[in-house]
């Protein structure tokens, strides 16, 4: 079981979000694209939750996100952590992200490899507008809760790893999708 953590809320395909009932309550929420991209209001507050890019980024888009998104939890290379900083620079704005690990490794995932993770991880810390916030995964799409235990449990590893090594804290973990969850 887990012992703490929050759930990110995911709007997949879909044009609008009932902001009754829980889905106002979420602090965070996570879009995959842009096409999709729709924000949650607490009608009590007022507060719209904190939106994060949740999934795959090309480069080509990343003005885009830095324009719509408060965050970016799917960040797997070099080219795209530079021309992240760089458009940060611009936009003189701070840019939480998640670096995001193939853990599998499955051809089918995005994610920088668990041996080139080290690099990635120097090369975003050494940035002047990218806050490096912890490490993201996809467990493998098979069935059962094995694979996905073990896949969450190498990069709670990897994650402590890196932090020892790096000195730096990474408190944030994503991991898994809506069917991952018990």
């Amino acid at each position: 079981g887990v012992s703490q953590g929050s759930i990110v809320g995911n709007g997949k395909a879909i044009s609008a979000l009932p902001v009754a009932d829980g889905a106002a309550t979420l602090k965070t929420y996570g879009q995959g694209d842009f096409a999709t991209c729709v924000w949650v209001r607490d009608g009590d507050t007022g507060k719209w939750s904190d939106g994060e890019l949740i999934g795959h980024l090309q480069g080509n888009k990343a003005r885009m996100a830095l324009e719509v998104f408060d965050g970016v939890q799917s960040v797997d290379r070099m080219k795209l952590v530079r021309r992240l900083d760089r458009l940060c620079g611009e936009f003189d704005k701070r840019l939480p992200i998640l670096l995001q690990v193939n853990m599998g490794p499955d051809p089918r995932k995005f994610g920088v490899s668990c041996a080139e993770a080290p690099h990635l991880l120097e090369a975003a810390l050494s940035t002047e507008f990218l806050e490096v916030e912890g490490l993201m995964t996809i467990a493998p799409l098979e069935d059962g809760t094995g694979i996905s235990n073990r896949t969450f449990g190498q990069l709670r590893e990897l994650r402590d790893d890196l932090s020892s090594r790096f000195s730096v804290a990474l408190s944030e973990l994503s991991m898994g999708m809506t069917g991952d969850l018990e």
